[in-house]
């Protein structure tokens, strides 16, 4: 199908420059953009979630755990820990953790950053407040 686009300058200086790269002409590397972007979109509208877990006390540190790429997959996770799903009321709340499962966009609503992710490969959903201590002790100094 034949169409025509309109280009700014910078961006005709970009296809240029991407030519010299040997990524073809115009048509192949519009052609690479869009297909690059379509990839992009798709894997980050993917729905992946994430567990929030942290302590019952005031400004108590969250941490992130996943992704995991069904929301079942992340209620099992927690369900294979000790941690308290945050609409109830925990026995100790000194010692237990609580948590909450969410999407990516809703994950980020609630905080999560590159700072306080933990991948659920390297661990499991802390079972307790000493876990959780240890997990945040992990994490980098500077949370964003």
């Amino acid at each position: 199908m034949q169409t025509s686009i309109q280009l700014t300058k910078a961006t005709v200086e970009q296809v240029e420059y991407l030519k010299r790269r040997g990524f073809g002409t115009r048509t192949d590397i519009v052609r690479l953009a869009i297909d690059r972007m379509a990839r992009e979109e798709n894997t980050m509208t993917q729905a992946r979630f994430y567990i929030e877990v942290d302590s019952y006390w005031a400004n108590s540190e969250s941490v992130f755990v996943g992704p995991y790429a069904t929301r079942d997959e992340a209620q099992a996770a927690a369900d294979a820990s000790r941690a308290i799903p945050a609409n109830q009321m925990a026995p100790d709340v000194k010692h237990n953790v609580r948590y909450e499962i969410h999407n990516t966009g809703q994950a980020k609503q609630a905080g999560m950053n590159d700072g306080n992710i933990i991948s659920n490969l390297d661990t499991a959903v802390p079972n307790d407040t000493a876990e959780l201590a240890r997990l945040v002790d992990m994490m980098p100094a500077n949370w964003a």
